[in-house]
């Protein structure tokens, strides 16, 4: 699947202009040959994609401004009738993505390193709207099994996966807890360009809509029950990890959870809340 174009501003700040007056064939003959256009650009997690065509007896620099002399934002291509890509890679060239809006001024130069009325500025732009999916894991507390397998939920080549385990203090994955065994869901994320958070998350005794909800984490993304606590990204394994103890109500035979799943780029733009309220953790029961 192709990379979706999230966004593209492509603001014309010189436009082409013809060098001498129309005065014959010859003359206008030379302007069509000197054409550069920009019908696309494409926007990924990794960098900006600039898709040029281009037609005319003129060697063509692109470059990212302020920039110049840097190998890595500048790149020339012969002349003729062609068409071709320019990558700026996020973190290179003064191009960062803040705000999911990352943006540079791409330099037209014909014939390369000369200010010319050939040449061009224009302002690329791309704008990532939030991603959000729904992961869901079932599991038994002093019961049986697993129940349920979880559907990943796939966007395209470049959008983000997430699979959700439930797993005990020594990484290993459960299926059945005794009520206060310390557990951990992990909810990992693939491209690993990608990071999350998690809002919303509840359980349930089954996966109907209609079905009883307990809330364990808030739409703020604070932990909801004294037996919850807060979730985090994990650098090692790629994946938000929500530490809880086990406990189920009391008609139920089975726990679903349920959580909301945002993905973002940039890990400040997927941190956990700062301001979550503290929570009366429940008296300890007697020692065996």
């Amino acid at each position: 699947m192709k990379n979706k174009i999230v966004l593209l501003t492509i603001i014309h700040l010189f436009a082409l202009v013809s060098a001498i007056p129309a005065a014959g064939d010859e003359e206008k003959g030379c302007q069509e040959l000197n054409i550069f256009d920009i019908p696309m650009v494409t926007c990924s997690s990794k960098g900006i994609t600039v898709n040029f065509e281009q037609k005319g007896i003129l060697e063509t620099e692109l470059v990212v401004k302020d920039y110049l002399g840097d190998p890595k934002c500048g790149k020339n291509y012969t002349e003729g009738e062609n068409t071709g890509s320019f990558f700026v890679e996020y973190g290179t060239c003064g191009v960062e993505m803040t705000n999911k809006t990352a943006e540079f001024t791409l330099m037209v130069l014909r014939p390369p390193r000369q200010i010319r009325k050939s040449a061009q500025t224009r302002l690329i732009k791309c704008k990532y709207p939030t991603k959000e999916g729904v992961a869901n894991k079932s599991f038994k507390v002093g019961d049986l099994r697993t129940v349920t397998d979880l559907p990943s939920t796939i966007f395209s080549d470049e959008d983000p996966t997430h699979e959700l385990t439930i797993v005990d203090l020594d990484n290993k994955r459960v299926d059945k807890a005794e009520p206060g065994d310390p557990l951990i869901g992990k909810l990992r994320v693939s491209p690993k360009s990608y990071v999350a958070s998690i809002k919303n998350c509840y359980l349930a005794p089954d996966r109907e809509e209609n079905s009883e909800k307990y809330q364990i984490i808030d739409e703020k993304g604070c932990p909801a029950d004294p037996d919850v606590g807060g979730w985090h990204w994990n650098l090692t394994t790629h994946s938000v990890q929500l530490p809880f103890k086990a406990f189920r109500l009391l008609d139920w035979n089975e726990n679903h959870i349920f959580c909301e799943v945002h993905y973002c780029i940039k890990k400040s733009d997927c941190a956990p809340p700062s301001d979550c309220p503290n929570i009366p953790k429940p008296c300890r029961g007697p020692k065996p």
